[in-house]
């Protein structure tokens, strides 16, 4: 009961019909369940942000606590897009391979996206003068209050999470870094970045030169080690912008690490989420996360 009172506590809130009683152990009562969560826990008229909690495969209940992968989706184009998207399945690529590697994996939704409230708040600005600075750290808001929900589960380890985001999940990922919670060892982000429309054709970026710039003011701020990947066919965010933000971030003191894929299908934009993606940055992401400090 205990476990629950937590989660209570934490303003989390199954979300899922037919939860089953009170006297099922936490890891079974969580595993492909939907969570929801308030931005601000304190306020009420706070939005409402959902997110799924997958937990790894033959767990033990009440014995075992698992290190936390929160993990952040890109944006698609139209508003009506994202506010029909799902957080990923625990059979959904990126679920299924931090789940096997021993992480419950929390996919959350950022306000205005699927069923989060708050409207489409990290759009700031016009192509001609974007804000992409504020816009991720709207988003970095959104990571901390899923941090904070993560570790209020029950079956997490007490000091022992990252996040992981891609695209505009990764840029707020990268924002996110300039004030972590220090339970947060570390961050990997697929082909970060904002204003790439929904079908580019080459240098499509929206003012490149602004979004090299947020990417220094994040750096000037991080302090956490970041593996950055990129595959070689991305045509949202091609590698010469990818590289330039990368070294804005590195040069304005941000430690992340760069690693530059094979080109990934038709699109190397998809790598992270889509079949066939994990064979390419699984060894990569495993090795990475190896190295990290011991929980």
């Amino acid at each position: 009961m205990r476990w629950r009172l937590a989660a209570v506590l934490a303003v989390l809130a199954l979300a899922a019909c037919g939860a089953e009683p009170a006297r099922q152990d936490p890891i079974a009562a969580h595993d492909g369940t939907l969570v929801s969560l308030r931005l601000t826990p304190d306020d009420l008229t706070s939005p409402i942000l959902v997110a799924r909690v997958c937990v790894p495969p033959g767990a033990v209940p009440w014995r075992v606590r698992f290190p936390l992968a929160l993990i952040n989706h890109g944006s698609p184009g139209p508003d009506e897009d994202r506010t029909a998207m799902q957080p990923a399945s625990c059979d959904s690529p990126p679920m299924r391979w931090f789940t096997a590697h021993g992480y419950v994996a929390m996919a959350l939704m950022r306000r205005g996206f699927g069923g989060s409230s708050g409207g489409p708040v990290e759009n700031l600005g016009a192509c001609v003068a974007p804000d992409y600075a504020a816009s991720g750290e709207i988003g970095a808001q959104d990571i901390a209050a899923g941090v904070r929900a993560g570790f209020a589960l029950g079956v997490v380890q007490p000091k022992d999470a990252i996040v992981v985001g891609q695209s505009t999940g990764g840029w707020a990922v990268l924002a996110y870094t300039g004030h972590a919670d220090p339970r947060v060892k570390a961050a990997i982000v697929f082909a970060p970045g904002r204003g790439a429309r929904a079908y580019p054709p080459p240098d499509s970026v929206c003012r490149p030169d602004l979004l090299t710039d947020a990417a220094a003011q994040f750096g000037t701020h991080a302090h956490l080690p970041v593996l950055w990947l990129a595959a070689a066919n991305d045509s949202f965010f091609p590698l010469p912008i990818a590289e330039g933000l990368h070294d804005a971030f590195t040069g304005a003191g941000g430690d992340a690490s760069f690693v530059k894929l094979d080109p990934f299908m038709e699109e190397g934009h998809a790598i992270f989420a889509a079949p066939g993606g994990a064979e390419m940055w699984g060894a990569i992401v495993g090795k990475f996360l190896s190295r990290l400090p011991p929980g």
